[in-house]
């Protein structure tokens, strides 16, 4: 499994991984995106090669909502109007607690959207629970 995380805070992303504790789960690799538009141009590579091995793809998204740039809106919206990369499942990670922002990422496509708690414990239980799903049971799509 590869998951693309989509992060331009280098201590948020650090405290995702720490959160997601890959350790206990064999298999995932991991890759960063800084923004929107290196994200975007990372996927739309890789959807245009159809001789690269479906494991090598992205196959997972976590995607912050606020980075400058192309954000997390922006790219979610280009990334479900793709016919290839439509299907790859987006969880965005926000601190927002806007319910517009919420409605909005469902609208546009999003399958999950979860709050970044203040608290770590808190964190650590929704990144298990995002890691046991979608990491453990769920079937996700290949490039082919």
């Amino acid at each position: 499994m590869h998951v693309l995380i989509v992060e331009d805070s280098d201590d948020d992303f650090e405290a995702t991984l720490r959160a997601l504790d890959l350790d206990k789960v064999g298999g995932v690799k991991i890759s960063r995106s800084l923004g929107g538009q290196n994200a975007w141009e990372l996927l739309l590579a890789q959807s245009s090669n159809d001789e690269q091995a479906s494991d090598q793809n992205c196959q997972f998204v976590i995607l912050d909502l606020n980075m400058p740039g192309l954000d997390g809106r922006g790219l979610l919206s280009k990334m479900k109007a793709h016919d290839r990369i439509k299907l790859i499942p987006v969880a965005v990670l926000s601190t927002s607690d806007d319910k517009s922002d919420v409605d909005a990422c469902y609208r546009k496509g999003a399958n999950a959207f979860i709050r970044k708690p203040v608290n770590w414990e808190d964190f650590v239980k929704k990144m298990s629970s995002l890691k046991a799903f979608w990491f453990q049971q769920a079937e996700l799509p290949s490039w082919r």
